[in-house]
């Protein structure tokens, strides 16, 4: 059964090495490539870092994130798991943006504040490429790694409406009980992600007696409702790994948290990581899990339905009411289509949410364009279609995209749905009116628009 299996999750950049170090996906190409490498060879879960292209160091921007995580949903069911955690030296606010505007299944998000002491890798390595890379390491002497538990709640607050679970990173055992602080008051529910971090200079040692006083630790707060992980930084990896996949836990590897793969030899790649720890796990007796398992066994939203339907049928997971509710017209364009609705969930294939535009010559009386955005949810697909009839003539243009990752972006091929004037202050030639609401089938809405006299000229150049 699932329950028993093992998760290997690979953290596929990170942030703390730097791009001279080692073979260290920096493009978004790279990242990709290494990702989908990680979920070929057997990891689960992929947890992602972006990188400025040019000079490797980390990018926080949701920007950044975009082009590998389109690769990666397009081409494989593995689990994505994007970073909270950033950069140390970036504020909140930058480290969750990324989670806030992708949604994705799993956040990482850190317990606890801590000294974060990357300077000894200057010891390791004198020569580097970029300058911000000696300098950042050595900025570590005096590096705190602010995780207050007013920013745990901010990223909480934040992101516990997109539905994503947590990677709960602990590198002590204060972690877990400021952890256990917020699953006491409610703000984070069972089961508990928890990635208990050992070897890094700051928080708790690799070992053996301290592995076992972390999972003991966290025995006695949570009972039943955690499921526990291991990373070693370092050379310390496989041992913990081992130490972990023995006593019934997951596993984490990944260049994020160590560049090796044995004494005095770089890995050359994630997969390589995953493949080791993988026969680890075998040899002990153990299975490892695929990523519909592991959603299974952490009760992640895609698992909301029958697990081997997840990645083909996404429930929508909204309230069940026939209340719909839209929000402020007056707003953002984004907020006039139908994402903020409040509508009936349904699991029906055709089931859709769409918006649409219908402008009209009143001169020449027979000629009308037409524009129109249609978001399928159950069948993963975002639709988007423009029309321009002349008397006996149409002229069709359609665009269709994988809705996923980009739920939450309006665009398909050339189309884009954005707003350039604020509604009430638009001064194109149509009249400022409300949209009136009117419910078909499946609660879905259209919102129909008065429009004034626009000439065949302004059509012609539309």
């Amino acid at each position: 059964m699932a329950p028993d299996k093992v998760i290997i999750s690979c953290a596929i950049t990170g942030s703390i090495h730097t791009p001279s170090m080692s073979h260290l996906p920096v493009t978004a190409a790279e990242i990709a490539a290494s990702a989908l490498g990680a979920a070929e060879a057997g990891a689960a879960i992929v947890h992602l870092h972006a990188r400025d292209p040019v000079d490797g160091r980390p990018d926080q921007r949701p920007e950044a994130f975009e082009p590998f995580l389109r690769v990666i949903k397009q081409s494989s069911n593995v689990v994505v798991n994007l970073t909270t955690g950033g950069s140390p030296y970036m504020s909140v606010e930058e480290r969750v943006k990324p989670a806030a505007v992708w949604k994705p299944e799993v956040a990482s998000l850190n317990m606890g504040s801590m000294n974060f002491g990357l300077f000894p890798m200057l010891k390791r390595y004198t020569s580097f490429k970029h300058g911000w890379e000696p300098a950042m390491l050595e900025a570590s002497h005096d590096l705190v790694f602010r995780n207050s538990f007013k920013d745990i709640r901010y990223a909480l607050d934040t992101l516990n409406g997109t539905g994503a679970r947590y990677e709960f990173e602990c590198y002590d055992t204060s972690h877990l009980h400021n952890l256990n602080y917020f699953w006491r008051k409610g703000l984070v529910q069972a089961p508990l992600f928890i990635q208990t971090c050992f070897g890094l200079l700051g928080g708790i040692g690799p070992h053996p007696e301290e592995v076992l006083h972390m999972r003991r630790t966290a025995d006695r707060l949570f009972g039943n409702d955690y499921r526990w992980s291991v990373l070693g930084a370092g050379a310390s990896q496989m041992n913990v790994a081992a130490q972990a996949a023995a006593m019934g836990g997951h596993v984490r590897v990944g260049l994020e948290d160590n560049l090796w793969i044995g004494k005095g030899q770089l890995a050359p790649s994630n997969a390589a990581q995953v493949t080791k720890v993988r026969q680890i796990i075998e040899g002990l007796g153990r299975e490892i899990a695929t990523p519909d398992e592991a959603r299974e066994i952490l009760s992640l939203k895609a698992a909301t339905g029958s697990v081997s339907d997840a990645a083909r049928i996404r429930i929508l997971e909204r309230p069940m009411t026939n209340k719909l509710a839209l929000s402020n017209p007056d707003e953002f364009l984004n907020h006039q289509f139908a994402l903020p609705h409040q509508v009936v969930a349904s699991s029906d294939p055709n089931w859709r949410e769409r918006y649409w535009i219908s402008i009209f010559d009143i001169q020449a009386k027979d000629t009308v364009l037409t524009l129109g955005v249609g978001k399928y949810p159950n069948r993963d697909v975002m639709d988007n279609y423009a029309i321009l009839s002349r008397g006996e003539k149409q002229r069709n243009l359609r665009a269709s995209r994988q809705l996923l990752p980009f739920n939450d972006q309006i665009f398909a091929g050339p189309f884009s749905v954005t707003l350039s004037i604020h509604y009430k202050r638009c001064g194109c030639g149509w009249r400022r009116t409300r949209p009136t609401l009117n419910t078909i089938s499946h609660g879905t809405a259209r919102l129909h628009r008065r429009w004034k006299a626009i000439t065949s000229r302004s059509i012609a150049d539309a």
